[in-house]
C-alpha cells in the first residue's frame, strides 16, 4: 500500500541462513555467505539441524560451539546486529550466550542486571567506552526470540520480536575487531540453543525495516534459486485490520536491471465466507482403510 521496504540490498554484507545447502558448498564444517560479501563460516563443535526458525539451524552445546568469520572490521561506525535464537538451557556461563557480534560489541542473549533478568546489547567504542543496552523478557526454553542490535554512529538500540526494547546513547566509531557467531572467543559465554539467519548490515536499520525483518525471510536453496517470506502483520503481534491491501515484490540483479511482479491484491474481512470444498471420485469414501503410499484426491 505504498509503503517501500529495502532489507536486502548492498548494506547487507553478511548473511547466513544456516539451511546446510549442500549445493551451496555448505556442510558440517562451512556454513555460506549469501551477501555479496562471501565471507563464509568455520563451523566449530555446532551441529546443523532442520530446526531452525527459517528451514534449518545450528545448534550450539553451550560450551565450546562458535561460527568464526575470520573478518576483522566487517563493521565500524554505523551497523546493525540480527538473530533468531531458541533458549535450550543454560551454557557454562549461566544464562547468558553471546550470539552475535565483533569483538566487545554484541548481542547477548539474557543478562542478569542489578534491575531485570534481561536480553543486552553491548556496544564499545574505539575509545574505549562500552555502553549496554538493555530491554525486553529473555526468552524461556523452548521459546524462539528474534534479536536486533543498530547503531547509528550516536545512539544503539535493541530491538525484541521486531520492537524498540532500549537505547542508549554511545558516540564515536565502533572499535574494529574478529566478526564472530555463538561465542567471543576468551569471553566463555557460550550459547546453548539453536541459532538461524545471523545477519550484518553496515547501516542502521528504521524501526520499519527491523519490523519487516521480523516479519519476513530471505534464503537462498540453490545456486540461482532464492525463496522470500513474509508474514504480513500491521505490526510485530498485531494482525491486519479489515481492507484491501496490495503488495508487489522488485529484484535487482548486479547489472541493475529490475524485474517486478504484478501488483496483488489481498482482502481482509470479517465477512468472508469459507469456500465449499466438494471431494468427488475417484477420492476414496470416508473411513476408507489402504496400504497404498498413495491416493488420489480430486475436488469441486
Amino acid at each position: 500500500n505504498g509503503l517501500a521496504t529495502f532489507i536486502y540490498d548492498d548494506s547487507l554484507i553478511l548473511m547466513y541462513n544456516l539451511d546446510n545447502v549442500n549445493s551451496l558448498g555448505e556442510n558440517n564444517s562451512v556454513v555460506v555467505d549469501v551477501s555479496r560479501n562471501k565471507k563464509n563460516g568455520t563451523v566449530i563443535n555446532a551441529v546443523a539441524n532442520s530446526s531452525g526458525y527459517h528451514n534449518g539451524g545450528f545448534h550450539f552445546n553451550g560450551k565450546n560451539t562458535r561460527i568464526d568469520t575470520k573478518t576483522t572490521g566487517l563493521v565500524s561506525n554505523k551497523f546493525t546486529f540480527s538473530i533468531w535464537h531458541k533458549n535450550e538451557g543454560n551454557g557454562t556461563a549461566g544464562i547468558r550466550g553471546l550470539m552475535i557480534g565483533q569483538g566487545n560489541t554484541y548481542l547477548d542473549r539474557c543478562i542478569d542486571t542489578t534491575i531485570d533478568i534481561t536480553p543486552m546489547f553491548s556496544v564499545f567504542n574505539a575509545s574505549g567506552s562500552q555502553v549496554y543496552v538493555t530491554g525486553g523478557t529473555c526468552n524461556s526454553i523452548g521459546q524462539w526470540q528474534h534479536y536486533v542490535g543498530t547503531y547509528d554512529e550516536n545512539m544503539a538500540r535493541l530491538y525484541i520480536n521486531g520492537k524498540l526494547v532500549g537505547n542508549k546513547t554511545v558516540g564515536g566509531t565502533i572499535k574494529l575487531d574478529n566478526t564472530w557467531i555463538g561465542e567471543y572467543t576468551g569471553m566463555g559465554y557460550h550459547v546453548n540453543g539453536t541459532i538461524d539467519e545471523p545477519r550484518i548490515w553496515n547501516r542502521a536499520l528504521t524501526s520499519q525495516e527491523v519490523e519487516q525483518l521480523y516479519m519476513s525471510n530471505l534464503r537462498k536453496y540453490d545456486i540461482d534459486k532464492w525463496e522470500l517470506n513474509i508474514s504480513q502483520e500491521e505490526s510485530p503481534g498485531v494482525g491486519l485490520v479489515n481492507g484491501n491491501y496490495n503488495y508487489l515484490t522488485t529484484i535487482t540483479a548486479i547489472n541493475s536491471i529490475s524485474q517486478s511482479t504484478e501488483t496483488r491484491t489481498v482482502t481482509i474481512s470479517s465477512n468472508a465466507t469459507a469456500p465449499v470444498l466438494n471431494f468427488v471420485p475417484p477420492t476414496p469414501n470416508d473411513g476408507t482403510v489402504t496400504s497404498n503410499t498413495s491416493i488420489p484426491i480430486k475436488v469441486n
